[in-house]
C-alpha cells in the first residue's frame, strides 16, 4: 500500500507539495511525507512538515509536538520531520514575551517546567543529546496550549502596554494587532 503525503497549510502563499509513494513490496506500508506549511500572515514562519506514522509510533503527544514550531534554538530532532522557515523579528518578539508570560504562570502556580512529559518509543531510541533538547527546561512550557489561560495571556499582555492579542489556530499562537486602550 502506499499513502502520498498531505499538501501543507496554506498562509502567504502555497503550502508545500506532499511527497509521493510507490509501494515496492507486498505487505508493507509506504508514506510520502506531508508538504511544509507557508509563511503566516501574522509573521510566523511555517512549520516543516511533519511524517503521518509519528503519532502511531511515537504517541499522540510526540506527534503533537512535532507538527508545532520548536522552541527558539531547539535542534530539529523529530524523525522524518521537515525544517521550519523563520519567524519575522516581530512575530520572534511577540513569541518571547508569551513564552516568559507561561513561565511566569507555571513558577507563581507551582508547576514543574521541565521533563514532566512521558514521550514515545521514538524519544527513548534517540541520542541523549537530542531528548536532552526536547525536555530542555521550560520546552513543556513552550508545547503547552490548555495549562496557562489563553485569557490571562492576553490580559498579562495588555497590562505591559501591548497592543495585540494573543489566539491560538493550528496548535499555534497567532498574534493580532489590537486598537483597545491599554
Amino acid at each position: 500500500m502506499a499513502i502520498a503525503g498531505r499538501g501543507g497549510r496554506g498562509g502567504v502563499g502555497k503550502g508545500g507539495q506532499g511527497g509521493d509513494a510507490v509501494a515496492l513490496h507486498d505487505d508493507s506500508i509506504y508514506y510520502g511525507g506531508d508538504g511544509g506549511e507557508a509563511n503566516q500572515h501574522d509573521g510566523r514562519g511555517g512549520r516543516g512538515g511533519a511524517p503521518q506514522m509519528l503519532g502511531i509510533i511515537d504517541g499522540a503527544e510526540y506527534a503533537r509536538r512535532a507538527a508545532m514550531k520548536l522552541p527558539y534554538g531547539a535542534p530539529n530532532t523529530f524523525v522524518g520531520r521537515g525544517g521550519d522557515t523563520p519567524d519575522t523579528p516581530q512575530y520572534m518578539a511577540r513569541r518571547l514575551i508569551v513564552e516568559r508570560i507561561k513561565i511566569a504562570y507555571y513558577v507563581a502556580q507551582g508547576i514543574p517546567t521541565e521533563g514532566v512529559m512521558a514521550l514515545g518509543r521514538g524519544f527513548r531510541m534517540m541520542p541523549e543529546e537530542w531528548q536532552r533538547s526536547l525536555t530542555a527546561k521550560y520546552s513543556d512550557v513552550w508545547y503547552d496550549r490548555e495549562i496557562v489561560p489563553l485569557t490571562w495571556i492576553n490580559e498579562q499582555v495588555r497590562q505591559a502596554g501591548n497592543k495585540w492579542t494573543v489566539a491560538i489556530e493550528a496548535e499555534e499562537y497567532i498574534f493580532a494587532d489590537s486598537d483597545a486602550p491599554v
